[in-house]
């Protein structure tokens, strides 16, 4: 298999991984957002996802109810695949200029080179990273913010009114620090990946 297609199937493999996780744990992620816009004390969880329930009307069945716990889905969704697609190819893109196009260095000088290469590979991809799913995460954000309950109706009235009344730049908010986070992360990440890959056996090895 090409090195092209393998990194294909890890984005699409990590997007749908990240698909079925960002539905699993949305209730949690949505209580972990109000926990951390308000300004007062805490409750406990049990608390948080019962006064979500109980929020913008006393009508509605319980999948009407449920679904509460589920705002901001659609746009964490629909930035699964794009974020993974970028991470996985900037981190190659990376890779490929610092490693550089001669092929023909010794194996001992690129083994040298690797674990720095690698690092730094990923850590750039975080930069790539946050770029495309910031937008994403503001929509998210703005969809369960308990002070905007009531202010947009679905991920696309969101959209439109943060365009009218604040311009691009708001799609921008908290890109420096998604930029450390993804950095930090995808360093670690793809660092360690390589080293279990290091210390692994091959196919060959194993027999």
């Amino acid at each position: 298999m090409s090195s092209s297609a393998s990194h294909t199937i890890l984005a699409c493999a990590g997007g749908i991984a990240g698909a079925i996780e960002a539905v699993l744990v949305q209730p949690l992620e949505l209580i972990k957002v109000r926990f951390q816009l308000n300004h007062g004390h805490n409750g406990s969880i049990i608390s948080c996802a019962r006064e979500i329930l109980a929020e913008e009307s006393a009508g509605g069945g319980t999948a009407m109810k449920v679904s509460r716990l589920f705002r901001g889905l659609l746009p964490e969704l629909c930035g699964m695949f794009p974020t993974r697609s970028v991470m996985y190819s900037s981190n190659e893109m990376a890779k490929r200029l610092l490693l550089g196009n001669n092929r023909n260095r010794k194996q001992e000088k690129m083994n040298e080179e690797t674990t720095s290469i690698i690092a730094l590979s990923g850590a750039f991809s975080g930069v790539a990273e946050a770029a495309v799913v910031t937008p994403f995460q503001v929509i998210k954000v703005r969809l369960q913010a308990k002070e905007h309950l009531g202010k947009y109706t679905n991920s696309l009235d969101c959209i439109q009114k943060l365009c009218r009344e604040e311009g691009l730049l708001a799609f921008s908010n908290g890109l420096s620090a998604t930029i450390g986070r993804n950095s930090v992360f995808n360093c670690v990440y793809f660092t360690v990946m390589f080293k279990i890959k290091q210390v692994s056996p091959t196919p060959q090895d194993s027999k």
